[in-house]
């Protein structure tokens, strides 16, 4: 592989990472309007779905590589601080 070929291949893998990054950040979005949305609707079922989440969180954790966990853990503890703002609120 040649220098040309190398940054190549360089740029279109940051290209495919800024592309999942937007992807991410949208189903980011549309889960905490989906959780706002319940949450103010539907009170009694925040709390069910904290325990579901905690479960299934821990178990899809354990098919993560380690260098994996960071981003996730982040992300379920940011949708567990909405679930329970939304709680107090209820």
């Amino acid at each position: 592989m040649n220098t040309e070929e190398l940054t190549e291949t360089v740029n279109a893998l940051a290209n495919l990472v800024l592309v999942q990054a937007g992807q991410a950040s949208a189903f980011g979005a549309v889960i905490d309007a989906l959780i706002a949305t319940l949450g103010t609707s539907f009170p009694p079922l925040v709390a069910p779905l904290l325990q579901h989440l905690e479960v299934l969180a821990e178990m899809r954790r354990e098919n993560l590589a380690e260098e994996s966990f960071e981003g996730f853990d982040s992300i379920i503890e940011d949708i567990q601080g909405n679930l329970r703002i939304l709680q107090k609120n209820a």
